[in-house]
């Protein structure tokens, strides 16, 4: 029976994980929950799981439920974990609030499920040393990143030339470039093929979701940017593809549905049984892959920009991007600013010209710590906050 802790309980993959985990309570055992300000389905989760350890991290009065002992605040993800002790942690959070979680995990030797891959964006090296010393593992829930860890199994770091990434497109692969400022946030919300939340749904249709995949699939794998392709595929069957140095390319494949990724790490070093339909190949008789135009999605170009540059470069990417989408999504921004922002700000960080805000942060080398990395994310949010603005 293994302890399973769920943060971001009340999104896509936290409901997903209870979904899954509701058939195999021989096996597992929901010990925390965790969510920022959804009450009620929190609360409801606590109940139909018997969990007694939750937190709303959103809200300063956690709220009474019988037989669960309810944290809130800003601590209040650590204090559950450190109360609930459990074996396998699911990292589902939006964003670098995820990132204390992500390093609590592997610095008590737990494997680490993550769905949050902006913890390895803003810190990657601080995670990677961290899995390289200790027992816990970083088992990637992206299905393309899931895909890749897959395929790799068994094989040798030596005998791998490259990684192929798929990406959809988004809703926009072939909409007129010209007609990007005309964008609504209801149109970018309308992916073609996943159900995510706003933020990775917008980073969908901007690319730069892909961008932070770029980063994620560094440090997961110990790839450099010249090893790591993204190629645009429509029917999101084929999630990642891996080629060797004797010409043989291995790929995973399956429908595309957040169970699947879900499930592999679940159960790895082994499988679980999924009661769903099979896979029928019939239905899926026309693959297609195109190069990814990065006229269109600039955003791409700005992930392999932070490879190159490493240090904080990933942390300020990460918070100028969730600024600039909030505004994007509130109106206040139309869609082409996003990167033209994210871009601007990660240019003053590095020039340490404080473009905006006049306070220089200047560009660190070497990733060291948490305090360090959320340092930097402030710095850069409040520089985006402020090229929002006008």
């Amino acid at each position: 029976m293994k302890r399973v802790a769920i943060l971001g309980a009340t999104g896509s993959v936290g409901c997903s994980t209870l979904r899954l985990l509701a058939d195999r309570r021989d096996r597992f055992e929901v010990v925390f929950l965790a969510a920022h300000r959804s009450e009620q389905a929190l609360l409801e989760q606590v109940a139909a799981n018997d969990c007694p350890y939750a937190c709303l991290s959103g809200v300063s009065k956690p709220p009474s439920a019988k037989g669960c002992q309810v944290f809130s605040g800003a601590t209040g993800i650590l204090e559950g974990l450190e109360a609930s002790t459990p074996d396998l942690v699911l990292n589902a959070i939006t964003g670098a609030a995820g990132l204390e979680a992500s390093a609590w995990t592997l610095e008590q030797d737990k494997n680490l499920l993550l769905a949050n891959k902006e913890s390895l964006v803003v810190a990657g090296p601080l995670l990677r040393r961290l899995a390289h010393d200790g027992d816990g593992r970083i088992l990637p829930v992206d299905s393309e990143h899931a895909a890749i860890h897959q395929c790799l199994r068994g094989e040798r770091e030596a005998d791998l030339r490259r990684v192929y990434l798929t990406a959809s497109g988004g809703p926009f692969r072939d909409l007129p470039t010209e007609d990007f400022l005309a964008i609504t946030p209801k149109e970018a919300l309308n992916h073609p093929t996943w159900d995510m939340g706003p933020r990775i749904t917008v980073g969908s249709a901007t690319l730069m979701n892909k961008a932070f995949e770029v980063i994620e699939a560094h440090w997961l794998f110990g790839l450099s940017a010249e090893q790591i392709e993204v190629v645009v595929h429509r029917q999101s069957i084929v999630h990642s593809l891996v080629e060797f140095r004797d010409g043989s390319v291995m790929a995973q494949l399956g429908v595309p549905d957040m169970r699947v990724p879900i499930l592999y790490c679940l159960g790895w070093p082994g499988r679980l049984d999924f009661d769903f339909s099979p896979f029928n190949v019939h239905s899926f008789a026309h693959l297609t892959f195109e190069e990814a135009d990065r006229a269109r999605f600039p955003a791409l170009d700005l992930g392999y920009h932070c490879l190159e540059l490493g240090g904080t470069a990933g942390a300020v990417l990460n918070a100028a991007d969730e600024v600039c989408t909030h505004a994007f999504l509130d109106g206040r921004i139309p869609f082409p600013r996003i990167v033209e922002t994210v871009e601007r700000v990660l240019a003053s960080h590095t020039s340490g010209s404080g473009a905006r805000s006049g306070v220089n942060l200047p560009f660190v080398r070497e990733v060291e710590s948490v305090a360090q990395v959320l340092e930097v994310d402030t710095w850069a949010r409040n520089e985006a906050k402020l090229w929002t603005q006008h």
